[in-house]
C-alpha cells in the first residue's frame, strides 16, 4: 500500500560563502513526543552506523559539522500503512565548488537539519519483528540527503545534480559506479522508483524478487533504501548508497571503488511488506 507524503519544509536556504578549514560530522537527535528511552538506542545506532561510513566532507568549510534531526513519534495512518518518514528541514547551499577527487566545480547542498516522524500505531510490532532499528536507519539516511538531496533547486539554482526529474535514472558517478560494479555492468544509471522518486526501485509494493542481484546473490529488493520494508530477508546496504553519499559531497568509507556490503539486522519473525512512508 503506498501512501501520500507528509508536508514538511525542506532544505530552507542557507546561502553561505566559501572559508577555509575542516570539521567532524556527527548526527545528533532532538526527541520529541512520543519516544520513550527504550526506543532511542535505535536511533543512537543508526547514528553510529551513518557516522561510521560517513565521516566528514568533500569540501573544506568549518561550518559543516554534523545534521541534528528532530524525530517524533505519533499516530499517522493506523497499523500496517506508512511506517516513518524522514527527510532534510535545512540545508547549507554551496555554489561554483570543488570537491575533493573532483575535476570540475559544482553547486552542492548539505543537509544541516533534519525531521523524522513515526507511526505510533506500527512502533510495537517493529520491535517485535526485529525491524526498528532498520527502519530508523533508512530514515536518517533520508534525513541525511537522500532522494531529497537530488537535484534541489531554489531560486533558480540546481544543486547536487545527479538525478533528472521524472526520468527514474540515478546518474551520479559514486553510485554509478557501485552499481555497474555490484549489479550490472553495463547499467547506464542506477534505477530510481517512479512513485516517489526518493528509493532505489524495485517491484511495486515490494511484492516480488526484482532479478536484480550482488555477487552474494542478494536481490536488490532487500537494498535498504528501496521504498518498502521487509522482514523476509535481513536487509543490506549497498556499495551503490554509499555512493550515493559520495555524490553529495561527503567523505566516505570505504571509497567508493572499495565499499564493503553491509548486512543489517533483520530477524524475522514474520513476513511483512509496508512502505517506508518517504
Amino acid at each position: 500500500m503506498k501512501t501520500g507524503t507528509l508536508n514538511r519544509p525542506i532544505l530552507a536556504l542557507a546561502l553561505l560563502a566559501s572559508v577555509t578549514g575542516f570539521a567532524d560530522f556527527s548526527i545528533s537527535f532532538n526527541f520529541g513526543a512520543g519516544i520513550e528511552e527504550s526506543r532511542k538506542t535505535a536511533f543512537y545506532d543508526a547514528a553510529a552506523f551513518w557516522e561510521a561510513h560517513l565521516t566528514g566532507y568533500r569540501y573544506n568549510d568549518p561550518s559543516l559539522n554534523g545534521i541534528v534531526i528532530q524525530a517524533e513519534i505519533a499516530a499517522y495512518d493506523g497499523s500496517g500503512g506508512a511506517l516513518g518518514y524522514g527527510a532534510p528541514a535545512a540545508a547549507q547551499f554551496f555554489e561554483n565548488i570543488t570537491l575533493d577527487g573532483a575535476s570540475s566545480a559544482a553547486n552542492v547542498a548539505y543537509s544541516t537539519e533534519g525531521y523524522m516522524l513515526f507511526d505510533s500505531e506500527d512502533i510495537d510490532s517493529l520491535i517485535a519483528g526485529g525491524s526498528w532499528e532498520t527502519l530508523v536507519r533508512h530514515e536518517v539516511a533520508h534525513a541525511l540527503g537522500f532522494g531529497y538531496g537530488w537535484n534541489f533547486e531554489t531560486n533558480g539554482i540546481t544543486y547536487n545534480e545527479v538525478y533528472a526529474l521524472d526520468s527514474g535514472q540515478y546518474t551520479g558517478a559514486g553510485a554509478l559506479a557501485a552499481y555497474q560494479s555490484e549489479f550490472d555492468a553495463d547499467a547506464t544509471f542506477v534505477p530510481v522508483e517512479m512513485s516517489d522518486q526518493i528509493h532505489w526501485d524495485e517491484v511495486d509494493e515490494g511484492i516480488a524478487l526484482t532479478g536484480i542481484v550482488d555477487s552474494q546473490g542478494r536481490d536488490m529488493r532487500y537494498e535498504l533504501m528501496t521504498g518498502w520494508l521487509n522482514t523476509q530477508e535481513p536487509s543490506f546496504v549497498s556499495n551503490t548508497t554509499l555512493g550515493q553519499f559520495y555524490d553529495l559531497g561527503y567523505t566516505v568509507i570505504p571509497e567508493p571503488s572499495s565499499i564493503g556490503m553491509l548486512a543489517l539486522c533483520g530477524v524475522c519473525m514474520h513476513f511483512i511488506r509496508s512502505r517506508f512512508l518517504v
